[in-house]
């Protein structure tokens, strides 16, 4: 079974990334500048991420 991780991060500048891992392999799928808007972008991509990911574990 693959261990997959998502993890939101907000760095000293107010920068939003967020970053996925699947087995200890982690890769940014998102990065942007600070805005509230931004963080919002951040969690809409984390979420599909996360849709793409069950559909592929569950062969659609």
């Amino acid at each position: 079974m693959k261990e997959a991780i998502l993890k939101i991060q907000i760095n000293e500048y107010r920068e939003v990334s967020v970053f996925a891992s699947i087995d200890g392999v982690e890769e940014c799928i998102f990065c942007s500048e600070h805005s509230k808007r931004v963080l919002k972008d951040a969690t809409i991509i984390a979420r599909e991420w996360l849709l793409e990911l069950r559909q592929a574990k569950n062969g659609q």
